[in-house]
């Protein structure tokens, strides 16, 4: 038989016992929030990005009465009554300005697929695209809208390496097109690449376009749902290992295995 467990020993195991359920704790609590956490502010920031592009329609909107209808419902009362009412209508027009933006979505969508509807949305596209500055706003967006939507989407989303700020430092970016044969002619430089290079960890918010000779962008086994994830992540979730963190795999959390199935 072994020499028996001190005091100490058996509070020193005892404390590393309640630290290490201390920490898995902490840890799951982290990889369920967190993720939460940043969704919500995303799509705060989004509502918030887009209630500011709708203001002068929520505006007209509350001139012709509608905030205030919809402020004035059934539902409104019952908020006055729990005291919520100004925490839960001060975000009233950033819902109309979600809804008209999603019902404008849909309404030009569908007016798209009509005969008519047809000319009328290629009419005005015209149009816009003939307004002195305006057009070449409207144009260059557009054309983005034509790649990501038409058969050029592959070359869109393509994931490229690039070695970038230094020497021996490399980073993730995006393929956009092949560079305009003018940038190459004033920079000495034949065969360049467009590629967008992306700020972690919000790579929508901005990043550079630079133009890169080819021969320094070296392709990669990643797709671009991988790509954006290793950068939204700052690589803690690079494209690797996809199947050893699927969606509610959370540390600190025990999951059954999938058996066998019974015989019956």
């Amino acid at each position: 038989m072994g020499d028996a467990e001190t005091p100490a020993e058996t509070a020193r195991e005892t404390g590393e016992l309640l630290y290490d359920g201390l920490l898995s704790v902490v840890v799951t609590g982290i990889a369920i929030i967190v993720p939460l956490v940043v969704t919500v502010w995303v799509l705060a920031t989004i509502v918030e990005f887009i209630a500011g592009a709708f203001a002068p329609v929520v505006a007209v909107l509350e001139w012709t009465g509608l905030v205030s209808f919809l402020r004035s419902l059934w539902l409104g009362q019952f908020f006055a009554e729990l005291g919520i009412y100004s925490a839960v209508f001060e975000y009233v027009p950033e819902l109309v300005a979600v809804t008209v933006l999603l019902g404008s979505i849909v309404g030009v969508g569908s007016l798209a697929h009509v005969r008519y509807g047809e000319r009328l949305v290629v009419a005005v596209d015209s149009a816009l695209a003939e307004i002195p500055g305006v057009g070449t706003v409207y144009k260059s967006f557009r054309r983005v809208g034509d790649a990501m939507l038409g058969s050029e989407a592959e070359n869109f989303e393509d994931v490229k390496v690039v070695e970038y700020p230094r020497e021996g430092s490399y980073i993730l970016g995006f393929e956009t097109a092949d560079s305009p044969e003018a940038i190459g002619d004033a920079v000495g430089e034949e065969d360049l690449v467009a590629m967008f290079l992306p700020f972690a960890p919000n790579p929508v918010m901005g990043g550079y376009l630079a133009h890169i000779p080819e021969d320094r962008v070296y392709d990669v086994d990643m797709t671009v749902e991988e790509g954006i994830r290793t950068i939204i992540t700052s690589g803690i979730a690079s494209g690797e290992g996809d199947g050893e963190t699927a969606v509610g795999n959370i540390p600190g959390v025990e999951h059954e295995p999938d058996g066998p199935a019974k015989a019956d």
